[in-house]
């Protein structure tokens, strides 16, 4: 991998991970045309992304996350509950969920569609029975949860199902974008990790100054998506994603279908 494929690659990950367009999704794309055919030294570079990006919501987030371990502690116990899925489905299913980053396109255009059509979904399904996230109950706490570790298939956007699954669920639009950031530093951080031993496997693959381009280049795009996401649900716009989702999705299938 070259130093410009390293930083487009931390630019889109950067990108897409908060932006509820699916970061996975578009890194395979990335990949195919990049023409990457290392899986493991891919994925392991992937995961070193993700990582910055979950540096980029503690930094954005840091006094909120702090108040987690003070004042706020019953919303860390809802944290705990909501990461319980993914966590399941992680340690469970850990090789076939390797397995489903090999590149498959089509499953990726599906996905993104699926995606956006949630996400029209949510925005449509936001309405004034709202409560803040102190307030929410543990059954939509699990639901979002749950959502998250759905959204492990790669096209599904984990920003784009845990907001919107908030939405349905009752909380209020600033609390769930709340609470998806907050979901994404401990099941990051364990993914991270879990990978931790196959770092070297980067190493392999990687030049280290593509990898330390690549992960500064993640870190600075991730914290100006989180200030656009944050905006743009405040605005009631999470279906322009849907609509983006859904014409990315169609497009990956059509050029499966001629084969490219």
């Amino acid at each position: 991998m070259t130093l410009l494929e390293a930083i487009i690659l931390g630019i889109i990950q950067g990108a897409t991970e908060f932006l509820p367009v699916s970061s996975s999704g578009h890194l395979t794309i990335a990949q195919h045309l990049f023409g990457l055919s290392d899986p493991e030294a891919n994925l392991s570079f992937i995961v070193f992304l993700h990582f910055t990006s979950v540096l980029a919501v503690i930094v954005a987030f840091f006094s909120e996350i702090r108040e987690l371990f003070g004042r706020n502690f019953q919303v860390l116990i809802m944290v705990v509950i909501g990461s319980i899925p993914a966590a399941l489905v992680g340690l469970l299913l850990h090789n076939q969920i390797e397995g489903l980053f090999g590149g498959n396109l089509t499953l990726v255009g599906v996905a993104l569609i699926l995606t956006g059509i949630f996400l029209c979904f949510g925005e449509l399904g936001w309405g004034r029975s709202v409560s803040p996230l102190e307030n929410a109950s543990f059954i939509s706490v699990f639901w979002v949860g749950i959502a998250q570790a759905v959204a492990i298939i790669p096209g599904l956007s984990r920003s784009g199902l845990t907001i919107s699954t908030g939405l349905l669920t009752g909380l209020d639009k600033k609390s769930s974008v709340r609470f998806s950031f907050f979901l994404s530093v401990p099941i990051i951080l364990g993914a991270s990790f879990v990978k931790l031993k196959d770092f070297g496997k980067i190493m392999e693959g990687f030049q280290p100054i593509a990898i330390l381009a690549g992960g500064f280049a993640c870190f600075v795009v991730s914290l100006l998506a989180i200030k656009l996401l944050v905006k743009m649900v405040q605005r009631g716009q999470l279906y322009i994603f849907g609509l983006y989702c859904l014409a990315a999705g169609l497009i990956v299938l059509i050029l499966r279908l001629f084969g490219i």
